[in-house]
Formats: C-alpha cells, structure tokens, sequence
C-alpha cells in the first residue's frame, strides 16, 4: 500500500511539474513576442525620430535662408529710408533757402553785376538724366576690344594698371543679302536615277526663300513703304530687283494667305466650342475730307477662337459689323456652343435658323 501511494504521489507530483512547465513555457513565449513587438516599435520609433530629425534639419535650413532673406530687404529697407531722408532734408534746405529773402537776387544787383566785364569761368554742366540707367541690351552679339595707350615705346608689362573703364558703342550693320547655290546631284542607283531634295520654299519655281518673302512684307505692310522705296532700299543696300518681281512675290503670297485662312477657318469650326468677339479699329482710307485725299474711319475685326485647340482666327469683310459676316462665317448645319457678348446680331445663334448651335454668355459681361 505504501509503494502504492508513493507512486501515485509521484505521478500527481510529475503531471503538476508538466503543467507548470507547460505554463511557464507559454509565459516565455508571450514575454518573446511581446519583447520582439517592442523591439519592431523601437525600430519604428528610431526611424520615425530619424526622419523627423531630417526634416526639422530642412525646416531649420529653410529657416535660415528665410532670415537671411529678411535681413536682406532690412538693409535695402534702410538703405532706402537713409536715401530718402537725404532727399527730403535736401528738398527741406533748398526751401528753406529760397524762402529767405537774403538769398534772392534783386534786379539792381544784376545789373551791377552785369556791368562787370570779367566772367568767371563756370564748370562744365553735369549730364543730367535723373540717374536713368541705360538699357543694355543682353540679346546682341557682343565683340569686345580692348584698347592700351598709344603712347611710342609703351609696354603694358612695364606699367602698373589701375582700373578698367568699360565704354560701349552700338554699330549699324545694314541688311545683308546671301546666295545661295544647291549643287543638285544626281545618282545612277540599284536601277533607279536619284538625287536630293530641294530646301523647301513658298512658292514654287522661285528664287526667294521665306525670308526674303518676308522681310518684302515687313516693310510693305508693317512699315507701310510703298514697292518703290523697297525697290531702292534694296538696291542701296545691294540687291537690285524690279518693282514687278516685287509686286509678283506680294500678289502670290497673298494667295498664299488666302489658301492658309480657308485652311485655319476649316479647322476653327471643326471645334465645337467657340468664342466669338468683333472689336472696331481706326483705319486711313482715301476720301475728300483731307488735302492729301486720306481720313480715318472707324471698322471692325472679327475674331474667332477655337477653345479645344486654341486656334484663333481674325477676320475682317471690308469693316463692316453687320450680321451677314457672322452668318457668312457660321452656317446653319455647326454643332457647337458659341460663347459671345450681348451684341444683338449674335441672337440669330438662338433662332431656328441654327437648330445646334447652344449660345452661351460672356463671364465677363455677366
């Protein structure tokens, strides 16, 4: 009975070692996760005061750059304050000098004075130009010279220098004229002849490129010289033409001008979002209300605007404002929204006569 007993002691006694063990064993593994958890939110900790600790450096940076700023516009402030109270004091003395009675001159001592045969000699007036500063002009090209003393024998490395003045000229360099010569070669080749392609130009068959086009052009309309005088200021400058060559290349790319604007028309009303507008402009034109045969009058310019692609179309029908123009230029069959101010010929847009046309209004005219 007693070995019995011993050896249910002894079993009771092992499963009860088992299960703490198995407790403790299972408090170990929560203490590991947990300490693992704590060790990630340290990491994350770390990282998160590590990229704070960067941004407060950047913010301090910017900091620093923004007080430098500041400290900057101080000094100009001041700079500026001290200026203009040197002005006003000035303004404040001359006044005040003026104002004095002792300091006016009378008309007996001028003419005492002016009976005084000796004239002193008076410095040179100082250019005066209210401290303007000179443009510069960035954009033109730049040659630099330099310019040593001209005296015989002398040496600049024998000499010490003391400074270096700056002193710049503008030089007129007139319009120069370039020909061109395309040696066009032809080539036998895998049973076929071939050659090389011609720089493309305007006008077809013609010895003038687009600039030369253009410059005729620029002073024709921009400058309003008649063909006559570009005819002679070629010539002056080295190229002669004849006022018919002239007037050709005019008369042609005005064609030219033609095809582009039915061309910009097409594509403008290809949108179908526009915004209309028409505005007067003061134009000369031949009358007998002058000595010279010339008045001004008052005509209008259309415009057109193709939201979607930004295309802008101006057109002009002899300046007239009437309503025919915008009916001439929206025909019945667009699809779109038209955006335009309250004039009254734009209400036709919301007629029967343009069953898809949305007429909307101007923002600001609202």
């Amino acid at each position: 009975m007693n070995k019995e007993r011993i050896i249910s002691l002894l079993e009771e006694q092992l499963l009860f070692t088992r299960a703490q063990n198995a407790q403790l064993l299972e408090q170990n593994n929560k203490l590991s996760e947990q300490t693992q958890s704590q060790a990630l939110q340290l990491v994350l900790q770390s990282e998160q005061l590590v990229a704070q600790s960067e941004h407060i450096s950047l913010l301090t940076g910017r900091v620093e750059e923004l007080t430098k700023s500041i400290h900057s516009l101080e000094q100009t402030l001041v700079s500026r304050n001290i200026s203009l109270e040197k002005v006003k004091n000035t303004r404040d003395a001359l006044g005040k000098l003026i104002s004095q009675k002792s300091e006016k001159i009378s008309p007996d001592t001028l003419s005492e004075k002016s009976g005084n045969t000796e004239h002193p000699e008076y410095a040179p007036k100082e250019r005066g130009n209210n401290n303007a500063k000179r443009k510069e002009y960035f954009e033109l090209e730049v040659q630099e010279h330099d310019i040593y003393p001209s005296l015989q024998g002398f040496l600049p490395e024998a000499a010490r220098l003391l400074k270096t003045v700056d002193s710049i000229r503008y030089e007129y360099v007139p319009p120069r004229y370039i020909k061109h010569i395309n040696h066009l070669h032809y080539y036998l080749y895998q049973g076929g002849i071939v050659c090389g392609k011609l720089p493309a130009t305007p006008l077809l068959n013609s010895s003038y490129d687009a600039s030369f086009i253009a410059g005729i052009l620029q002073l024709r309309y921009i400058y309003s010289m008649p063909v006559e005088r570009i005819v002679r200021f070629f010539a002056e400058n080295g190229f002669e033409m004849s006022k018919s060559t002239a007037h050709g290349l005019i008369k042609k790319t005005a064609q030219l001008f033609g095809i582009l604007e039915e061309t910009l028309k097409e594509a403008i009303l290809e949108d179908d979002y526009l915004h209309m507008d028409e505005s007067y402009y003061t134009v000369l034109e031949k009358g007998p209300k002058s000595a010279t045969g010339k008045s001004s009058c008052k005509v209008y310019i259309w415009a057109a605007l193709a939201a979607r692609t930004k295309l802008v179309h101006f057109f002009y029908e002899n300046g007239s404002r009437a309503r025919k123009v915008l009916t001439d230029y929206i025909k019945p069959d667009y699809r779109g929204a038209i955006q335009c101010d309250g004039f009254s010929d734009y209400k036709i847009l919301e007629t029967k006569e343009y069953p898809h046309v949305i007429r909307l209004a101007c923002f600001q005219h609202c």
